[in-house]
């Protein structure tokens, strides 16, 4: 089994050494410590630090990401409806990120089909409701 120094992780996954040692002090992907100390990820770690970051960009906490990293690791049924519960909210916060730029995507292109065809006091009634849209889309 190949063995990752930090430096070879570090400049493989895009993430700073910092991030690594931090997720190492949290438990959230521990790798194998030499008897020098120093740290060696094997594959494993590498797709643990690779979940790690996805469940980042869905506005997972570090402590929900560990709370999901120990039950992917170990499954405790007494776990099982929180996991659920913040899988139901990130699924949630992801639909309403989808909504949010949707409205922006429409915003930008009726701005540019606006400029194109030169300003109507009508079209800019439009871009005023599709403000309105987008800002309290992320309240």
């Amino acid at each position: 089994m190949k063995k990752y120094t930090i430096k070879q992780v570090s400049e493989l996954l895009g993430l700073p050494k910092a991030t690594l040692r931090y997720y190492d002090q949290l438990g959230i992907v521990s790798p194998h410590r030499a008897d020098n100390g120093y740290r060696y990820y094997n594959e494993q770690d590498i797709l643990n630090l690779k979940y790690a970051e996805v469940m980042k960009r869905i506005n997972c906490s570090l402590m929900e990401i560990k709370q999901i990293m120990d039950f992917r690791q170990k499954p405790n049924l007494e776990n099982f409806p929180i996991i659920l519960q913040m899988i139901d909210e990130k699924q949630n916060w992801l639909s309403s990120q989808i909504e949010l730029f949707q409205a922006s995507i429409n915003y930008l292109e009726l701005i540019t089909k606006t400029m194109q065809e030169k300003t109507k006091p009508e079209d800019a009634y439009k871009l005023d409701m599709l403000i309105n849209q987008i800002f309290h889309a992320k309240n």
